[in-house]
């Protein structure tokens, strides 16, 4: 798929990158960045990459911090051994912390396995000021793993647009662990927390988080997308169900 000169692109078979191939890859970039080329965009989704072969890109992925806005790297390690997985995740927090690359504020991390030890490994991409968009879907990520997620971004919450966790399984408590975080992103247009499975409890949790963010905006919200597929709303006939207060911030939230 051809690409504009402003995205650092690794397209191709949804496979296990080998060194050769990403001396390829290497060569192409450095050759668009002798050219002149801002790159805006780094791209190295659906392909498994191993430690060695991310290390071919280093120089050229170095160049091109300074000025890149969107990582795309969903995807990444299927197929690698655990270990292996944390090693390549842990080369982008590396070369990619907020000092060498402030401009970044969308990052895509969807479909890697992200459990409690994996964020270990990318700290400076989750708990990085200016980061507004956070993709995370289909993550295998447990209560636990929420929680230790909340606590991360909560830093700079008020920054996030668009967050979106779904096809996780957080239950109940990680629920409980994201809402506390949504009251604190004020800047919120997107939201995602469909097939996470929050049960009744969760999804309580989940809309009176969004609650008392519209009540700390004063009454209105700036969502325009929330997804709550599979979420447990109930009739609203019963004191503990979800759907009044859903509909409360439905109200709140004029460009839904």
């Amino acid at each position: 798929m051809p690409n504009d000169s402003t995205t650092l692109s690794a397209a191709g078979l949804r496979a296990r990158v080998t060194v050769e191939q990403a001396e390829e890859i290497c060569k192409k970039w450095q050759a668009q960045l002798d050219a002149g080329a801002i790159i805006t965009k780094i791209d190295v989704s659906c392909r498994a990459w191993p430690l060695e072969c991310l290390l071919k890109l280093e120089t050229a992925l170095s160049r091109a911090a300074p000025t890149v806005q969107i990582l795309q790297i969903d995807d990444i390690i299927a197929s690698l051994p655990t270990d292996d997985g944390f090693a390549s995740l842990g080369f982008f927090n590396r070369i990619f912390p907020p000092s060498a690359s402030p401009k970044i504020h969308t990052i895509d991390l969807s479909d890697n396995a992200l459990g409690t030890r994996a964020l270990l490994h990318i700290p400076d991409l989750l708990a990085r000021p200016g980061l507004e968009r956070l993709r995370l879907t289909n993550c295998g990520m447990s209560k636990e793993v929420a929680e230790a997620l909340a606590t991360m971004l909560m830093a700079n919450a008020s920054e996030l647009k668009e967050l979106r966790l779904g096809r996780n399984q957080m239950h109940k408590e990680g629920a409980a662990s994201i809402a506390t975080l949504l009251t604190q992103c004020t800047r919120l247009e997107q939201f995602g927390y469909d097939g996470s499975r929050p049960l009744r409890e969760g999804t309580v949790s989940l809309v009176n988080g969004l609650q008392a963010l519209v009540e700390k905006m004063g009454g209105t919200s700036s969502l325009v997308e929330l997804d709550l597929n599979d979420c447990f709303f109930g009739s609203g006939e019963e004191d503990e169900d979800a759907l009044p207060t859903l509909l409360q911030v439905i109200r709140a939230s004029p460009h839904l």
